[in-house]
């Protein structure tokens, strides 16, 4: 017997939303070339990067993160609403992540 595994049915519904200015957005999971993308920036914002470097690095995050937000909204938001929104990525990133226990498939 064969067997198929349906992508189209493995959801990539994170079920979580960003409010801001009575609008919800809502938190997309990242595709393995955004994944990658993001990661590669990441490695080149250090501690030695400028200020300028590391504020734009956060806003590639809330932009991959929340991408049917506006650029406009995203440029109005205030320095401790972005720390609020990496925040809330990084929770979102760290509850899905398997533990130390876990196996990579999630079990003990």
């Amino acid at each position: 017997m064969a067997k198929m595994l349906n992508l189209d049915d493995v959801s990539a519904q994170t079920g979580r939303f960003l409010k801001f200015k009575g609008k919800e957005y809502p938190l997309e999971s990242m595709s393995v070339a955004g994944y990658i993308e993001f990661a590669k920036k990441t490695e080149k914002v250090d501690e030695n990067s400028s200020i300028s470097e590391q504020m734009e690095m956060m806003l590639d995050m809330v932009t991959g993160a929340f991408p049917s937000m506006e650029k406009e909204v995203r440029n109005s938001l205030k320095f401790e609403q972005l720390n609020a929104i990496i925040g809330f990525i990084n929770e979102v990133n760290t509850e899905d992540a398997p533990s130390a226990e876990e196996g990579e498939d999630g079990k003990k």
